[in-house]
């Protein structure tokens, strides 16, 4: 879903487990443009471009916009005809790649 490409050349992977991400924001360095393909998301500060697919960003306009990751899964599942916790843990491996590359962060709790 999501291929990142910095001054190096490196791509970004990884996994993280279920939790809670009511406290995820989207970082003020991050500019957006969406096509009819996915998106292209600018990390400005790091000078860093990432591109994603149409389901990530789906995934992206559902956390900007403070929506239930639940039923974004829930809806991606539906849509693509893929087992929801296939979907789910898709989805949480992107949102972790997207927390990891700083294109969003958490805000602390009060």
């Amino acid at each position: 879903m999501l291929r990142f490409f910095d001054r190096e050349g490196a791509r970004d992977k990884g996994h993280a487990s279920w939790a809670d991400f009511s406290s995820l924001h989207v970082s003020l360095d991050v500019k957006v443009s969406r096509h009819a393909e996915g998106a292209v998301l600018l990390h400005a500060r790091r000078g860093v471009v990432f591109a994603t697919n149409r389901v990530g960003a789906e995934i992206w306009q559902a956390i900007a916009a403070h929506a239930s990751l639940d039923r974004v899964a829930e809806s991606i599942s539906r849509q693509f005809e893929v087992a929801l916790d296939t979907a789910q843990r898709d989805m949480l491996a992107f949102v972790a790649q997207l927390e990891r590359a700083e294109l969003l962060v958490r805000c602390a709790k009060s």
